[in-house]
């Protein structure tokens, strides 16, 4: 295990609802290591028998059973002690390990960033329910030319330009994390998708962020995230004229966040009035190389879909790309029923 040694300053935050089964891999996944595991749990029913899941003595777990909204949860999160290290891991994902152990050794050596993530491979479905091809992953050079670079103004402006989901699911320093969390997830809103959009904002304010090239992310866009008010989109809480005294809270906070100086102010007030913002649509901007992921994602993608072990292994071997390191990775994530 000494080759994990970093994880040990690593703690793992799940937060899950009524996937009960995904839950169970995604514990027994993390298990294998020497983390710090913390499952926030808002499903109907309580999982029971949870230390059953767990496969090595080193990993410590904490199951809280918090019936709340997602962010209710992210704010009950915060209030837990936690390890030098945080890492936001969706119970129906996979982080491969030599990615986040990378993200860690990064920022072990360099104090002035805030956070680090490899790169992302989605897998989802298209409107006819079949299994596709992702197309809006960009090359990641070019997120790490926004969230890398040192001028802070740049940065902010960078990241307003076209929303850049950089931080919220990477390695980053819990004692940010904490103070971000406790600043945003207190505020009283109606769209839930603001909240994420402000915590990557807080956290690209307040220091640099690195996107290293290793595949870390394996996100599952199959089943849909258990969000009851997805008909509150972002755009519906924008043109909400309803909503103005929230405009009036988020704009207040994003200046608080953001700490530019008073007349860099001027471009949110006219960003607000005016209501166009790419920072509230629902494009995204990934991580992943897309002439990568042409390549491997007809194979990977076939993963959520097949039930025997052995096929993913074969399928995963044929993509020539991921490592037989990492194959073994996710061989092991869904080999817990």
């Amino acid at each position: 295990m000494e080759k994990y040694d970093l994880l040990s300053d690593l703690s793992i935050v799940i937060l899950s609802y009524d996937k009960k089964s995904w839950l169970k891999k995604s514990i027994n996944y993390w298990s294998k290591f020497n983390v710090d595991l913390i499952v926030i749990d808002g499903s109907n029913e309580k999982l029971v028998n949870i230390n059953k899941l767990n496969t090595n003595d080193s990993c410590r777990i904490r199951y809280f059973h918090v019936l709340g909204s997602y962010y209710q949860r992210l704010l009950f999160a915060s209030k837990i002690s936690l390890k030098k290290y945080i890492l936001m891991s969706c119970d129906d994902e996979i982080h491969l390990i030599q990615g986040v152990l990378e993200s860690i050794r990064f920022l072990e050596k360099n104090t002035n960033f805030v956070a680090s993530i490899g790169r992302c491979l989605k897998i989802s479905i298209d409107s006819k329910n079949k299994l596709k091809e992702e197309i809006i992953y960009k090359r990641f050079e070019k997120v790490n030319k926004i969230v890398n670079v040192e001028d802070k103004t740049k940065r902010i402006f960078g990241y307003f330009d076209e929303f850049i989901c950089a931080s919220y699911y990477s390695v980053i320093r819990s004692d940010l994390w904490k103070k971000n969390l406790n600043l945003i997830c207190n505020l009283q809103l109606s769209s839930p998708y603001i909240y994420e959009r402000l915590i990557e904002l807080s956290n690209i304010s307040q220091g640099r962020i690195f996107i290293h090239n290793k595949i870390t992310w394996i996100r599952n866009g199959i089943i849909p995230p258990q969000i009851k008010s997805r008909s509150k989109s972002i755009y519906w809480w924008l043109k909400n004229n309803k909503l103005s005294h929230e405009h009036a809270a988020i704009l207040n906070s994003i200046k608080k966040i953001t700490n530019l100086k008073t007349k860099e102010h001027a471009i949110f007030d006219h960003i607000f009035k005016e209501k166009k913002l790419s920072l509230w649509k629902r494009s995204r901007l990934f991580l992943m190389d897309f002439k990568i992921l042409v390549k491997i994602n007809k194979l990977i993608k076939k993963l959520f879909s097949v039930n025997q072990l052995s096929k993913k292994t074969t399928l995963l071997k044929q993509s020539g790309y991921l490592k037989l390191s990492e194959i073994n990775e996710i061989n092991n994530f869904f080999k817990t029923n």
